[in-house]
C-alpha cells in the first residue's frame, strides 16, 4: 500500500500482522492546512449564498438583471465545486484498506513524512487466492474455464484442487505458452499468496483420441495436415494435433477409427492418386499416459 499524496504521518491505526476490514481507516496524514482551507471555502459560500437570495429577491421586483443574478449564482457554483475539491484532497490523506484481508509488516512509523512511492505495509487476501501458470500451446484448444487442477506446495502434504476460472486470449510470444488463471477457495487458509505450487492438469484420456506415427504430419500453415486413403484415392486431411509423444502423435480432430493414414512417400503422394498401398500394424503402448502440466 502507498499513499496517493506527500504528507507527514499524524496516526497508524494497524497493528502488524492483524485482520483489517474493507474501509478502516489505516493511516492518517497531517490535514491542517486543507482543514483550514475548506472551513474558509464553507464561510464563504455561506456569504455567497445570502447574496444570492438577496438577489433573487431582487430579480422578482425588477430591482436587478438576470445577468446580475447569473453572476452571484455562477460564483456560489464555483465555490460549491472548490469545496468538492478541498474534500477530495482531504480524503486523500485517510489510507483505508481497499478490501478485507491480513495486512503485513509496516515499513513507516509515527510523524514519518511519505511520498506516492514510499512502501506503507502490504494487504493480502486469503480467501481465496488465485494461482498463475502457463501450459505449452499445443494442449490450449483443451483448456475451458471450470476445469479442475491439482496443485501441491511445499508447505502443504497434501494435494489440493483449484478450478481454472480464467484464460488469456492470446498466447505468449516469447514462450509459445498459454497463461491460465486459477482459484482455490482456502477456507482453511493453508495457501499463502506468493508461494510456488506444481500444477498438474490433466488434458484428455489416451482412450479417447487417435495415435498415429509423427512421420505421417504434412507440414501446414495452419495446425497439421496428413494424406488419408479414401475409395482408393488419396485425399488431404486438415487434423487437429494433441500431445507429442516421441515417434507419435495424438490426434484430437479430423480423422476417425478406421481412417487409412499414409506414412510414407509423402512427397510423391499427390491428391486424387491412386498409389500402390502396403497396410502396416501400428501398435500403441497401453502404458502410456495423458502429461501432466507442471
Amino acid at each position: 500500500m502507498t499513499s496517493e499524496v506527500a504528507g507527514r504521518i499524524t496516526s497508524i491505526g494497524f497493528k502488524e500482522g492483524s485482520r483489517v476490514s474493507k474501509g478502516a481507516l489505516l493511516v492518517k496524514l497531517n490535514d491542517n492546512d486543507l482543514q483550514a482551507s475548506l472551513r474558509k471555502a464553507k464561510h464563504e459560500k455561506d456569504l455567497i449564498e445570502d447574496q444570492v437570495d438577496r438577489q433573487r429577491q431582487l430579480l422578482e421586483i425588477k430591482g436587478v438583471s438576470q445577468q446580475e443574478f447569473d453572476v452571484v449564482e455562477n460564483s456560489l457554483l464555483v465555490k460549491e465545486s472548490e469545496i468538492a475539491l478541498l474534500q477530495a484532497q482531504l480524503d486523500k490523506t485517510e489510507i483505508r484498506a481497499p478490501f478485507s484481508g491480513i495486512i503485513g509488516l509496516r515499513y513507516v512509523s509515527l510523524g514519518a513524512n511519505i511520498t506516492p512511492s514510499t512502501l506503507i505495509a502490504s494487504l493480502q487476501s486469503l480467501k481465496p487466492v488465485k494461482i498463475d501458470f502457463s501450459i505449452p500451446e499445443e494442449y490450449a484448444p483443451e483448456i475451458k474455464p471450470g476445469q479442475k487442477v491439482s496443485l501441491q506446495v511445499v508447505s502443504v502434504g497434501e494435494e489440493l484442487e483449484a478450478e481454472i476460472y480464467a484464460i488469456e486470449p492470446r498466447i505468449d510470444m516469447a514462450s509459445r505458452t498459454l497463461q491460465i488463471r486459477a482459484v482455490y477457495a482456502n477456507d482453511d487458509r493453508l495457501l499463502r499468496p506468493g508461494a510456488f505450487a506444481n500444477v498438474k492438469l490433466r488434458l484428455s484420456n489416451s482412450e479417447e483420441v487417435i495415435e498415429i506415427p509423427a512421420n505421417a504430419l504434412l507440414p501446414a500453415l495452419k495446425g497439421a495436415n496428413v494424406f488419408v486413403l479414401k475409395n482408393g484415392k488419396v485425399e488431404e486431411q486438415s487434423i487437429g494435433v494433441g500431445q507429442r509423444f516421441e515417434n507419435t502423435v495424438q490426434v484430437v480432430r479430423g480423422i476417425s477409427p478406421g481412417d487409412t493414414v499414409l506414412t510414407s512417400g509423402m512427397m510423391k503422394l499427390k491428391p486424387g492418386m491412386k498409389p500402390d498401398i502396403k497396410m502396416v500394424s501400428f501398435e500403441v503402448d497401453e502404458n502410456k499416459k495423458p502429461k501432466s502440466v507442471s
